[in-house]
């Protein structure tokens, strides 16, 4: 192999690193979304995005400039549609649609799924989905933008809650980690008005000396500390063997 096949080796590796930290400065501009709920707009603008680099990074006749010029455009595309959509309900809906009702009391509403080139079989799996095997027991169903189903059933087959029988409950809120694999998390702390003293206080009153032993800790709304150790390093069997077998230094030996 000549020094041509190391110099383009050398720049498509070097492409793929650029515009993979692109491509993430970009999501993260674009805003948050969950992969598995995309809008038609952002489906769109990934394909493209995708498409462009990787024509980029394989074609290297073309400017890296070429690419970054299409992600840009395309991403600017999108923040400017999202901007639209929040200040326009008529944007909103032509971009991402709006949720049809599929079902209303117990019955399959046909027009609405000739509409949207959804059929009687995909309704029936996403309500087997959600735990309804009888399209009786579902009061209203509605397809949202995203595609997923929101299923909402008769009153007498909806889960039993404490309101029902007049249970009281008590606020439970969301507990606060505190440290994550060994990490303290220093904001947390202070949002609980807590210090670094007292989280080694609360650990050493269960036992743990070291910050870094803790797995996970949170603090939920009643001020008990919950903590899960580290699992202890098991090591594999060969390395157990190896270690086990190998001659211990001069120094080491047991005298008889």
């Amino acid at each position: 192999m000549d020094g041509s096949f190391w110099l383009r080796a050398a720049t498509v590796v070097g492409r793929s690193i650029f515009f993979y930290f692109l491509l993430l400065a970009g999501l993260r501009i674009s805003g948050k979304r969950e992969v598995g709920k995309l809008s038609p707009m952002d489906l769109v603008v990934a394909i493209m995005v995708a498409e462009g680099s990787v024509m980029t990074i394989s074609n290297l006749r073309l400017p890296v400039w070429d690419g970054v010029l299409l992600i840009a455009t395309l991403i600017g595309l999108e923040i400017l549609l999202s901007w639209a959509s929040i200040k326009s309900l008529k944007v909103r809906t032509w971009v991402a649609g709006h949720p049809s009702v599929v079902v209303r009391n117990g019955e399959i509403i046909e027009d609405e799924l000739r509409k949207l080139n959804y059929n009687v079989n995909d309704l029936l799996a996403q309500l087997r989905g959600k735990g309804y095997a009888n399209v009786r027991d579902v009061e209203f169903a509605i397809l949202e933008t995203s595609g997923e189903l929101s299923v909402f059933p008769v009153a007498q087959k909806r889960p039993l809650q404490p309101a029902d029988v007049g249970v009281p409950t008590q606020y439970e809120g969301l507990p606060l980690p505190l440290v994550v694999d060994g990490q303290i998390l220093y904001e947390s702390l202070k949002r609980a008005n807590l210090d670094l003293g007292w989280l080694k206080g609360a650990l050493a009153a269960q036992g743990i000396a070291r910050v870094e032993d803790v797995f996970f800790a949170s603090l939920d709304t009643q001020g008990q500390l919950h903590v899960q150790k580290r699992m202890p390093l098991v090591r594999p069997l060969w390395q157990a063997l190896l270690h086990r077998d190998r001659p211990k230094p001069p120094g080491e030996a047991r005298e008889d």
